[in-house]
């Protein structure tokens, strides 16, 4: 079988599926008949069938190929099967691979796959099915966050959200306002920093006309106080303070875990620095925090004391102007938690589904599960988001 007839085959099959969908609620045309209730049609059943005669051919190893993912090397040309990748390939012992992309490449090994090897499976990429390639879409947890855009609690009439488009300058203090990288998330494909709009580029497009400030203040994770004195000095100048705080990329995800759920580093210090500078400048001045993480942070002095904070997780390539959307108010946010965020580490694990060992906490009596030094709630529990209406 060539590499073009399986390519149809994938097709039929594929439309096959999308059709069994559409005509569920649509009319046909008179005369043409329709399969039984609850007959799959006849494309699926070739499908099975094939599927089936494939299955009764194939070795335990040929199996086991089917299910193993391969990782690609980088050449001077781009990505490239390992050393005797397309070998394997060939005996069936590879089904699939991660970070492997490009045109040419990937129907170099497809037709390998499909003309060489003794079942001729297609081979599965993964950028190509699973993380968008180069246009990287919002991290789970940020999409997650969307999925009841009805159900959000009204925030009324805060002072602090949205921002005032005339407003003649704003300070824009944290080490990630400019990270490209970060903005991508931790798993990026074939992302590239350079596509992504950072939130100091969107804060700047959104208003062409007010002068934005820009220090980093301090590093992500390292305990560095020597950027503050410029910080403070850009929160008392300007007319409104975004503090842009948080992890990086590689920070959280997938070999990335942390003992502290805290800010990072001396973020914390920063915040409280700035935030004291801006009011002792001007009481009434906004002043708002835009966090950039991967999980749950642990945040119980900017909860208590910042009038507005912002949950941006990690949004892909239009980061910076999905966020400056929400600040100036053209875009109504409508996000709810997907996840409960605890006041300080010692909560975790604090996500809504658990069910404790314990007696249930009760204020008045002692012998229950509870703490002596912060409520047993959390920060902002599963479900939780306001709204500008």
């Amino acid at each position: 079988m060539t590499f073009e007839s399986w390519t149809a085959i994938v097709k039929i099959r594929c439309c096959g599926l999308v059709l069994l969908t559409l005509t569920s609620s649509c009319a046909r045309a008179p005369g043409t008949g329709s399969p039984g209730a609850g007959q799959p049609s006849s494309a699926a059943v070739r499908g099975a069938r094939l599927a089936d005669s494939l299955l009764e051919r194939m070795t335990l190893a040929e199996k086991l190929g089917q299910l193993t993912m391969a990782p690609a090397q980088w050449g001077q040309t781009g990505p490239q099967a390992a050393g005797g990748g397309e070998d394997l390939v060939r005996e069936g012992r590879i089904g699939s691979f991660l970070g492997f992309w490009g045109a040419a490449a990937t129907r170099r090994m497809q037709r390998i796959a499909v003309e060489d090897s003794q079942l001729h499976i297609p081979l599965l990429f993964a950028y190509d099915v699973i993380h968008g390639w180069r246009t990287i879409f919002p991290v789970p947890l940020a999409e997650a966050a969307s999925f009841d855009t009805a159900a959000v609690e009204g925030a009324g009439a805060a002072p602090t959200l949205p921002l005032r488009k005339d407003l003649r300058s704003i300070a824009m203090i944290g080490p990630l306002a400019d990270d490209a990288r970060s903005a991508l998330g931790s798993w990026a494909a074939a992302g590239k920093p350079e596509d992504a709009i950072t939130l100091l580029e969107g804060i700047r497009q959104a208003v062409p006309g007010t002068r934005v400030l820009h220090t980093r203040g301090t590093p992500v994770d390292t305990v560095d106080t020597r950027g503050f004195g410029e910080a403070e000095r850009m929160a008392r100048e300007a007319d409104a303070v975004l503090l842009v705080l948080g992890e990086r990329e590689d920070m959280s995800a997938e070999a990335a875990s942390r003992a502290s759920v805290e800010l990072p580093g001396s973020q914390d210090a920063l915040a409280r620095a700035v935030t004291r500078a801006a009011r002792a400048s001007d009481p009434a001045k906004p002043v708002v925090v835009v966090l950039m993480n991967g999980r749950p942070l642990a945040i119980p002095w900017i909860a208590d004391s910042v009038p507005a904070t912002v949950e941006t997780w990690f949004l892909g390539v239009e980061h910076g102007h999905a966020v400056a959307d929400v600040l100036f108010g053209d875009h109504n946010p409508a996000g709810r938690l997907p996840v409960s965020m605890p006041r300080v580490t010692g909560q975790v694990p604090i996500y809504y589904g658990r069910k404790p060992t314990g007696r249930p906490p009760v204020a008045t009596e002692k012998y229950t599960s509870k703490y002596l030094d912060v409520p047993w709630t959390p920060q902002w529990p599963f479900g939780h988001g306001l709204s500008y209406t």
